[in-house]
């Protein structure tokens, strides 16, 4: 038995694999380059010691293979979307703040009321009340120390020196 579900639309919903090994979808399915698409695909009932392919054709390509180049585990990606958000986030505050790399890695990693600022940016909405309470203590030490920095450094890093 066959099941997939493409973007949470059902494409093959429990078909039995036939005598030729192959299960087709009814229903086509929209790909294109660059654009990742959610893939769930399961197997029930496959002998031992047989493997399953997912193969695809266009109406320019002939049926072939998949290549796994084009297959991502959703952790992996789930990962990179994460990243991509924060580092979206930090080159916002990174531009509101005017650090110096020097200052972004002492207030990121080293100083213990802001360590981990970055790390700590909602990615997914999912932030508790409590730990936005801390983010937002640490981003408003971070607006006290630019405060100061603007009145009192006049030129860049000289904090660093004492």
């Amino acid at each position: 038995m066959v099941t997939l579900v493409v973007d949470g639309q059902t494409i093959v919903n429990n078909i039995t694999i036939g005598p030729n090994k192959e299960v087709k979808n009814a229903v086509p399915v929209s790909l294109k380059t660059g654009i990742i698409k959610s893939v769930s695909l399961t197997l029930s009932s496959l002998p031992v010691g047989e493997e399953a392919q997912l193969l695809w054709r266009t109406k320019g390509i002939t049926k072939s293979i998949i290549p796994g180049t084009s297959v991502y585990l959703r952790d992996k990606v789930n990962f990179a979307k994460t990243s991509l958000i924060r580092l979206s986030k930090a080159a916002q505050l990174q531009n509101l703040f005017k650090f110096t790399a020097e200052e972004l890695d002492y207030f990121s990693s080293i100083n213990t009321e802001t360590k981990n600022f970055l790390n700590d940016l909602d990615t997914d909405g999912s932030i508790t009340p409590a730990n936005l309470v801390a983010l937002w203590k640490k981003i408003e030490l971070l607006v006290f120390f630019n405060a100061i920095k603007g009145e009192n450094e006049p030129e860049d890093n000289t904090w660093c020196r004492f």
